[in-house]
């Protein structure tokens, strides 16, 4: 394991079949629930599967090689009554070139979708 560096971050390894996995630097305050975390986890070495990431979106910004990819985590949403709705993205460097290949986690980010208010306007309580 790696030295944790903040509160927030995680870090790990999974060794695969045909890839070296490095995971999870969560980058903001908002940390998911343990069921989301837990979700994250076993979700990210699907991406091995090239089928499992086609849902990507490619960073072209400051991405001098073309392997930076981002996604929503599937299924990695949550509500909290006090802040709003969450979502879950990766961004992630994939390196299919290598030998083995193998993906890299830049980072997991927590995303607000909406707003408590806006929670309460889609429910039409608002």
């Amino acid at each position: 394991m790696t030295e944790r560096l903040d509160p927030y971050g995680t870090w790990g390894d999974w060794d695969l079949d045909r890839f070296k996995v490095e995971i999870v630097r969560w980058r903001d305050g908002s940390h998911p629930p343990d069921g989301i975390f837990d979700l994250v986890n076993r979700w990210w070495p699907r991406l091995e599967q090239p089928a499992e990431r086609s849902g990507a979106v490619d960073i072209s910004d400051d991405d001098p090689d073309g392997n930076l990819w981002w996604m929503w985590v599937p299924d990695a949403k949550w509500l909290d009554e006090e802040a709003g709705y969450f979502r879950v993205q990766c961004r992630f460097a994939v390196y299919e070139l290598t030998r083995p290949p193998r993906l890299t986690c830049r980072q997991f980010r927590t995303v607000q979708s909406m707003t408590p208010a806006d929670v309460d306007r889609a429910d039409g309580m608002g």
